[in-house]
């Protein structure tokens, strides 16, 4: 994680000492303009295709990770039981693949149709949207379950608890409430808002009931 963050925190320090605050504002390929300063022509192909090979990269992790999840959801009686089915040839789960896919392009359409000039960003935005969601919550689930569950194994600890899954959850409803203050993005949150809403009206039927 140090490393990442390391990393992280050197990239963005380059692109603003070599595009300057005004230039990263306005880039819209900001490691390609930022490398093309220095490297001009082959740095924005090396830059274009990194970006591909991590989008790929990506892109095979939610493929396989995706229907699992929803899959074992409905395995589990909670979600639509069809979604539990796993091919026996293959052993993929092909509803649940099926699932997203469509949800994948009712997205698009969904974009399109709200008039987004550039429909792929508007969903980028939505799904940062979406998972700041999940992150804040499950930064606030850190404080919960150790209060409901004081006697549980805990083999990893959290340092400064619980001082980090304040600060963590704080950080992201700062992001969703930049989100939806900023109007380039507030279209996006407002897609991932309903998607989210959507969810968990189709899931209400099937979560589970604490016992007496």
């Amino acid at each position: 994680m140090l490393i990442v963050v390391v990393i992280y925190l050197v990239a963005n320090w380059a692109y603003l000492r070599l595009l300057g605050p005004a230039g990263v504002a306005t880039s819209e390929t900001l490691a390609a303009d930022a490398v093309n300063r220095g490297w001009a022509g082959a740095g924005t192909r090396l830059v274009a295709g990194a970006v591909a090979l991590s989008a790929f990269g990506v892109l095979n992790a939610n493929m396989l990770t995706g229907p699992r999840l929803i899959q074992g959801l409905a395995a589990d009686g909670r979600f639509f039981r069809v979604l539990a089915t796993i091919a026996p040839n293959r052993r993929t789960p092909i509803p649940a693949i099926a699932l997203l896919a469509v949800m994948s392009l009712l997205l698009l359409l969904a974009a399109a149709i709200y008039g987004a000039q550039r429909p792929i960003d508007l969903l980028l935005t939505g799904v940062v949207f979406v998972d700041c969601v999940f992150f804040a919550m499950t930064g606030a689930a850190v404080i919960i379950l150790r209060k409901r569950r004081a006697d549980a194994p805990r083999p990893v600890r959290v340092p400064l608890y619980p001082l980090v899954p304040i600060l963590f959850v704080l950080g992201e409803l700062a992001i969703l409430a930049g989100a939806y203050m900023d109007p380039g993005t507030r279209g996006a949150s407002y897609i991932g808002l309903a998607w989210l809403v959507a969810a968990g009206l189709l899931w209400l039927p099937y979560r589970p009931r604490r016992t007496a």
